[in-house]
């Protein structure tokens, strides 16, 4: 599959060395944080200003690392060197983009439900990676707090300086309809009133140009088909998209950033996963998860640079407030 080669620090973890689970060893051990550590690291804490320097593009992927994503969180640790590696190397997001992960678990039961790393290079996001704590809680109620991590990027965050930008959450849940001020004010600090999730949703398209996507990993309980359709209300139907398995992590979150770019087409995609020895199973089931995407815009060049539109257009099967009767409702932004 290829590696960070002169692009990150470390190369992508070998096969031979992956467990059964899926990851190796040394994503344990990274994760692997003593009792008297497991807290929010304070640089990681959301009740700051992040502001992303000028750079080609930013990427921002929030992970949920509650007990029912498995392995995904350390998979993708494995991965991103591969990751990093191909979205310089192939410039989704042009030459010097930007990434800040954020780790996602429930306000309402966890010890560190939204960390936020900076904007930082590729090759700066293993220090944010080692800083991060895989709690592996949830609230046990079908949900997790997305919403307060798409209110994270909404709110805390200044992406001026980025003219492309990309928004990717993974998880299995559906989040939770209203953020209360109390936990807002917890988390961020200062004096945030409490918000509908469709409201904080549609700002955070609105930062990311539209460029807003889900990576749903199958939930094991019987309410997978109303999960899915919520997202999909929420994001529109082309921007859910299914992970085949775990260990197509990598390839599903560079294809959303080739395809969300416009600068390849399914097709081109797929020739580049076959360039880096993709299987041709794995790339049959990353073609298919991806075939969901909708049309984005072509790149255009001005001027001897490259210029990218605001974005896909709206998706009409998103339903931006689903509550009916919205008058005098006291949640606002």
């Amino acid at each position: 599959m290829g590696g960070g080669g002169s692009y990150y620090d470390r190369d992508v973890t070998p096969r031979r060395e992956v467990r059964s689970s899926g990851y190796s060893d040394r994503a344990d051990k990274v994760f692997r944080k003593p009792k008297a550590e497991r807290r929010c690291d304070p640089a990681m804490k959301p009740n700051r200003r992040i502001v992303c320097p000028p750079c080609s593009g930013a990427l921002a992927i929030a992970l949920d690392v509650t007990s029912s994503m498995g392995g995904l969180p350390r998979i993708l640790y494995d991965k991103m060197p591969v990751v990093a590696g191909e979205l310089l190397r192939q410039k989704y997001l042009g030459v010097d983009p930007q990434i800040s992960i954020a780790a996602v678990g429930d306000v309402n039961s966890d010890i560190a439900p939204i960390q936020v790393a900076d904007f930082s290079s590729p090759r700066e996001l293993d220090s944010w990676l080692k800083r991060m704590l895989l709690e592996r809680g949830g609230g046990g109620t079908g949900q997790e707090s997305y919403e307060f991590a798409a209110y994270a990027y909404a709110e805390i965050c200044d992406l001026n300086a980025a003219p492309q930008k990309v928004f990717i959450i993974t998880g299995d849940e559906d989040y939770y309809d209203v953020l209360e001020e109390s936990k807002l004010r917890q988390h961020f600090g200062g004096n945030p009133l409490a918000a509908f999730a469709p409201t904080v949703f549609d700002k955070l398209k609105s930062q990311f140009s539209g460029n807003v996507f889900h990576i749903h990993r199958k939930h094991r309980g019987r309410k997978e088909e109303k999960i899915l359709r919520r997202w999909q209300n929420i994001l529109g139907e082309s921007r859910v998209i299914m992970l085949p398995e775990d260990m197509a992590i990598a390839d599903v979150v560079l294809g959303i950033l080739a395809l969300a770019t416009g600068g390849r087409t399914l097709s081109q995609y797929c020739a580049e996963m076959k360039n880096r020895d993709q299987t041709a199973e794995r790339i049959a089931e990353v073609e298919k998860s991806l075939s969901v995407l909708g049309p984005f815009k072509k790149k255009a060049k001005t001027g001897g640079t490259t210029a990218t539109s605001d974005g896909p257009p709206d998706d009409k099967s998103a339903k931006t407030n689903p509550t009916k009767n919205t008058k005098n409702k006291p949640y606002q932004i």
